[in-house]
């Protein structure tokens, strides 16, 4: 029964630490605990943003401008890509969804990336991690260096991310309806608090950051753990 597949799975993930995965026997999805407490409250900084970029939404959505913002001088602010980063560092373990609309980059940098040329777009320098999102495709970038993804959005417009600093992971997952799918995961050593951050690359997106865990289910019915997530294969 249901109930009893339910028992199972917390029997099973009771010894787990959160964002560990857990692959079940006879099950052709792989079980993941994140702790709600890991979710992050994020607001986006208009000190870093981009004249060409408009905050709204309590500076938690960003859209493309018409017009140039009247944003003070500030050694912080990108001038070369439509950029912004969010206010607060991250440690730990670290969970957060973004909505986004047309052609846009969620990425994690260091705060120390040059806010000037080149090598401040997000993805393309060893100080940020970032994964493109394109009504057909996603591609993630380090250094300069793509990797294509084979999973298409198929019209989901939201996408995960979770930090965990001390295992050196971060990784990015496609939201759709009650589960997620694991697009890539980055490995590295992080050294210093990482920030969001955000690319807009066309004159019609948007990014809005969002904090509510999806509602996990297995067969339409929702199991007991308010934590659990099922990641498709």
């Amino acid at each position: 029964s249901l109930s009893r597949l339910s028992r199972g799975f917390e029997s099973h993930l009771r010894p787990f630490a959160a964002g560990r995965p857990l692959s079940l026997p006879g099950l052709s999805c792989v079980l993941c605990v994140f702790s709600p407490s890991d979710a992050c409250d994020l607001t986006l900084d208009p000190n870093t943003a981009r004249r060409d970029l408009c905050l709204s939404e309590d500076n938690r959505k960003v859209t493309r401008a018409r017009e140039l913002q009247p944003y003070p001088d500030h050694k912080d602010r990108f001038n070369l890509r439509s950029q912004v980063l969010c206010r607060e560092g991250l440690t730990g373990r670290c969970y957060w969804e973004v909505q986004w609309s047309g052609l846009v980059s969620i990425a994690v940098t260091y705060r120390g990336i040059t806010r000037r040329g080149y090598d401040s777009e997000l993805g393309n320098n060893k100080k940020s991690w970032s994964l493109t999102c394109h009504d057909d495709r996603y591609y993630a970038r380090h250094n300069s260096e793509d990797t294509n993804i084979s999973v298409p959005p198929r019209g989901s417009d939201r996408v995960a991310v979770y930090l965990d600093c001390s295992a050196g992971t971060l990784s990015f997952y496609r939201v759709s309806s009650d589960r997620l799918r694991l697009l890539h995961t980055f490995s590295s050593t992080f050294t210093e608090p990482l920030y969001p951050g955000f690319t807009l690359w066309t004159h019609d997106p948007s990014i809005e950051i969002r904090y509510s865990f999806i509602s996990p289910t297995v067969m339409g019915s929702p199991l007991p753990l308010q934590s659990l997530r099922v990641i498709c294969q």
